[in-house]
């Protein structure tokens, strides 16, 4: 929210109900961030040739199915959909990005590492984070490493999950 205040702009939200593709044009956004369930749920309310304005997306919070990725591609004109990965002590640490026309292993393949401490896989690949004096931390994000790409697998702590009105909030 900051972020969006801190260039001039302003947030809208869509409430349960509401007309999607009415909301979007008159609010004009040109930033959609959220879950990719949500957004799954704005994209699906939109008709195929809406021809949609919103050039920034950002996913995150959840695996994201390509069929999203498609559908933001044939409805919307945008600039990128960025992927990112975050964990509850590390804050946002990697980010991939398509841009139209990529190969969706843009995507899912995690390169860009935008975390201001220290990041790195075991032997396992799950990933470990650090910053500043703190000792080494995980949350359990599972990886594969190939060619300097992380690509996400899963949890090693599924046996753990929290659901709250039927979404499950960590696992």
């Amino acid at each position: 929210l900051l972020r969006a205040y801190y260039i001039g702009g302003s947030i809208h939200l869509l409430n349960h109900g509401d007309n999607v593709p009415e909301q979007i044009q008159k609010a004009n956004p040109n930033v959609c961030a959220s879950y990719p369930n949500a957004i799954k749920n704005i994209i699906d309310q939109c008709p195929d040739d809406f021809n949609g304005n919103i050039k920034y997306w950002e996913c995150s919070g959840g695996h994201t199915p390509e069929i999203v990725l498609k559908d933001i591609e044939k409805k919307f004109n945008f600039d990128v959909i960025y992927n990112m990965m975050a964990s509850t002590e590390a804050d946002c640490h990697s980010r991939a990005e398509y841009r139209p026309g990529d190969p969706t292993d843009n995507f899912y393949g995690f390169k860009d590492r935008i975390y201001n401490g220290e990041l790195k896989l075991d032997e396992e690949g799950v990933m470990w984070y650090k910053y500043g004096t703190l000792d080494w931390q995980t949350d359990g994000d599972k990886f594969d490493s190939v060619d300097g790409k992380w690509y996400f697998k899963g949890r090693a702590f599924d046996d753990v999950i929290f659901m709250k009105g039927g979404v499950k909030v960590f696992t």
